[in-house]
């Protein structure tokens, strides 16, 4: 994986940011090298004007070698995400 930016590069490269609890993990049916995450989200910091609701899909590569995160159900994250509505993505 890259070296990890700053929190300042971090905010400026994504495209939706914000604290939600991870309520549920599966297999992608659409890239099945991936894990979708569903977050209900407690708090929107940035990006969240073509998304509607409280809740968000963000995929993340399935292995830790590929630069995914290994998601937790239940717990809370502050997530910055890149992509747009269709596919939000987020790496380590």
């Amino acid at each position: 994986c890259p070296t990890k930016p700053t929190l300042e590069e971090a905010l400026d490269k994504a495209s939706l940011v914000f604290v939600g609890q991870v309520k549920d993990l599966s297999v992608s049916p659409l890239k099945p090298d991936h894990t979708q995450v569903k977050f209900s989200v407690n708090r929107k910091l940035k990006g969240f004007e073509e998304v509607a609701g409280n809740s968000v899909l963000v995929y993340s590569p399935k292995t830790l070698d590929g630069c995914g995160i290994a998601f937790t159900e239940g717990m809370d994250y502050l997530v910055f995400a890149t992509g747009n509505p269709a596919f939000f993505q987020t790496t380590s």
